[in-house]
Parts: structure tokens; C-alpha cells; sequence
């Protein structure tokens, strides 16, 4: 996965809505591997998506629970483009 676009496209997305200082707080986390953990389990179900993605945020120090929404649109845009 290309994590800098991901970002770049979160940055794209949101910093006119929430502010590049917040976009930057969920997003500048991430690593390849968060990237595409998180982008192999949004392929699953919708159901699973979510329950998987939460469960995946409360284990993983960088990810907040908090954020799951985010996460979720962001990689729906990333990915179905």
C-alpha cells in the first residue's frame, strides 16, 4: 500500500472539516503495516468491518477507538477509488 497517499488523500478529505492539526492526530499513526491490516480487514463484511476494526483499535497503542469512523471512511474512499 502507498501509506503517503493514504495520508494525503485523509488531508484531502477532511482538513477543510476537521482542521489539518486533528487529520493529522488520527492519521500521522499509521504505518505500512497499520495500513494494511486495516485495509484487509475492511474487505471483509460490513458487520465484521466494524467489530474487527474496533477490536484491532482497542489492541493496537497507536489506534484509538475513537476514531473508528474515520478509519472506516477513509479506507472506503482509499480503496474503492
Amino acid at each position: 500500500m502507498a501509506l503517503q497517499d493514504f495520508i494525503d488523500m485523509c488531508h484531502t478529505l477532511y482538513d477543510d472539516i476537521h482542521g489539518k492539526e486533528k487529520i493529522n492526530k488520527i492519521f500521522n499513526i499509521f504505518d505500512e503495516h497499520t495500513l494494511d491490516t486495516l485495509s484487509f480487514i475492511y474487505k471483509t463484511t460490513f458487520l465484521e468491518r466494524h467489530y474487527y476494526i474496533k477490536k484491532y483499535a482497542n489492541k493496537n497503542d497507536k489506534l484509538n477507538e475513537e476514531y473508528i469512523y474515520f478509519y472506516i471512511n477513509a479506507l472506503q474512499h482509499f480503496l474503492i477509488k
